[in-house]
């Protein structure tokens, strides 16, 4: 069975989905400590903490930030933890993110949203038809989790 961790990064949250075998198992959104070193053992623990439970077998993240920031430290954070456990690590940018659901690919986060909700629907509304920020971290992270698993499936030219 594959099963990969996806990840979308930043600087104030990570939202985490697992994918087995092309099915999303698991997810979850945490918000991001804002003191460096309270943050980065938070996020080792999580981490830990979610390679015990599942058997991944690859890890996939997408981070839009680029510059020193929180979000290149969770980078950091996630890469060491990758190479700890000599899991492959796939680095996705915006540009697969946003191509990976369509012939022609999306522009917007909220279409990339709409996309991933006919996968999987739970992203699409919560209580009263209200779309949530969790709605649309977790449907990056939906989409970085699938395109990983592809890719470990059948690697980009």
């Amino acid at each position: 069975m594959t099963m990969t961790l996806g990840l979308k990064l930043s600087r104030r949250s990570i939202a985490v989905v697992v994918v087995a075998d092309f099915e999303i198992v698991f997810e979850d959104v945490r918000h991001v400590p804002a003191k460096t070193d309270r943050m980065e053992e938070t996020i080792r623990r999580y981490l830990a903490q979610l390679l015990q439970q599942f058997t991944i077998t690859g890890i996939a993240y997408y981070a839009p930030s680029t510059g020193q920031s929180m979000a290149h430290r969770l980078v950091q954070v996630l890469e060491d933890e990758g190479r700890r456990t000599q899991l492959p690590i796939q680095r996705l940018n915006k540009a697969d993110v946003f191509s990976g659901f369509g012939v022609v690919p999306v522009n917007t986060r909220a279409q990339l949203r709409e996309q991933i909700a006919r996968i999987w629907p739970v992203v699409a509304v919560a209580d009263q038809g209200k779309v949530t920020a969790r709605h649309v971290v977790l449907a990056e992270a939906a989409g970085v989790g699938l395109i990983g698993q592809v890719w470990s499936e059948l690697p980009p030219p």
